[in-house]
């Protein structure tokens, strides 16, 4: 617990020694990023934002892990815009040097979806990113990118594929060759055991998310008793005095297949019915 949060301040203080006015694109810079415009939707506009990274290195997920680094979006310097909403897909599980984190080897792709102050104006989207970059060593960059949406589609294909690629939102129990089983504490009550259904020959990766503060940690899956089933192990390390969190979101990832669940605290209050 101690080491993940000396880990935490020691990438948030990476962060913050960014230079100003560093961009990703640079010759050397290991990462880069450019935007994808997709058209139309939800009431806005359809983007994605392209992190593209030299081979072999990685960036982080929304959350990142024992040692990641976030990434920090700036949309200030942008016109018309009331709302920019980033969507995820699952990551990978990383070893790095003994820590685990989470994160995307070459690079990811993040659907948007913009929701302008005007309806129907076209919308200048700038953003400038902080984000880490690691192979031996992590490097903090800053990329600015920019673009104009105006409601044509020129990455359309592109945009849906991201999309595409993101969890499928499911319910638990589901009858699906892939889906949350159950859950359930342990005598320990920080500890939580999570099963999953998984595609026969497919290993499963697991991720839980909690509030602001609630810090979670998950074990490698191991083989449940049933067949095609997997365990893990959900550790809660921080707060060390509450038990229950208000919600729990999880996230799994099997081959090219993720699927989400969020539970609410009314289904993981110890004495409550699931």
């Amino acid at each position: 617990m101690l080491m993940r949060a000396i880990c935490h301040l020691t990438s948030a203080l990476m962060l913050l020694l960014i230079p100003l006015g560093v961009q990703g694109a640079g010759a050397n810079a290991p990462g880069s990023i450019r935007f994808l415009q997709g058209g139309h939707g939800d009431g806005g506009y359809l983007a994605a934002l392209e992190i593209r990274l030299t081979p072999g290195y990685v960036t982080y997920w929304r959350t990142p892990g024992d040692a990641g680094l976030p990434p920090v979006f700036d949309w200030s310097g942008s016109d018309n815009v009331a709302d920019v909403s980033v969507s995820w897909p699952a990551p990978t599980r990383i070893n790095e040097a003994g820590s685990i984190v989470y994160g995307f080897y070459d690079g990811v792709t993040l659907p948007l979806r913009v929701r302008p102050k005007q309806a129907n104006a076209p919308v200048n989207l700038k953003l400038r990113l902080q984000y880490g970059v690691c192979k031996e060593q992590c490097i903090p960059v800053e990329s600015v990118a920019r673009i104009v949406l105006d409601g044509t589609e020129p990455d359309g294909t592109a945009v849906r594929q991201a999309m595409e690629s993101l969890p499928k939102i499911v319910n638990k129990g589901a009858t699906t060759p892939f889906a949350f089983i159950d859950h359930r504490l342990t005598d320990d009550a920080s500890r939580r055991i999570v099963t999953l259904r998984i595609p026969p020959g497919i290993k499963a990766e697991l991720f839980a998310e909690g509030p602001e503060g609630w810090v979670f940690s998950t074990s490698e899956g191991t083989l449940g008793k049933a067949a095609h089933t997997m365990d893990f192990t959900i550790t809660r390390e921080a707060p060390t005095t509450a038990v229950t969190p208000p919600f729990l979101l999880l996230t799994a990832r099997a081959g090219t297949q993720a699927i989400e669940l969020r539970l609410p605290e009314a289904e993981i209050t110890p004495g409550k019915p699931k």
